[in-house]
């Protein structure tokens, strides 16, 4: 059976949050669950056809991918390359 590490990080448009700092370590099934919200409800994103990631690592190198979405959650499955 594999571990998953997996953070849920839930954005609302119209409410300021703070965001805490996650760690993740390299050879683990990390991944980021962005929830997407509007004022405490499900944000419709029904008009988003694409969601990109870029992430610069340390050694200045930017990784692009593409996530999942369903409904208003977006999943990102990070990669090795990510975690070199």
């Amino acid at each position: 059976m594999e571990l998953i590490n997996k953070k849920v990080v839930v954005i609302d448009y119209y409410k300021s949050s703070n965001m805490p700092v996650h760690s993740f370590y390299q050879h683990d099934n990390n991944q980021i669950e962005f929830v997407i919200e509007e004022n405490g409800t499900a944000a419709d994103l029904s008009n988003v056809s694409r969601v990109l990631v870029n992430i610069k690592r340390p050694d200045g190198r930017v990784i692009s991918r593409e996530l999942d979405r369903q409904e208003n959650v977006i999943l990102y499955k990070m990669q090795h390359e990510e975690m070199k």
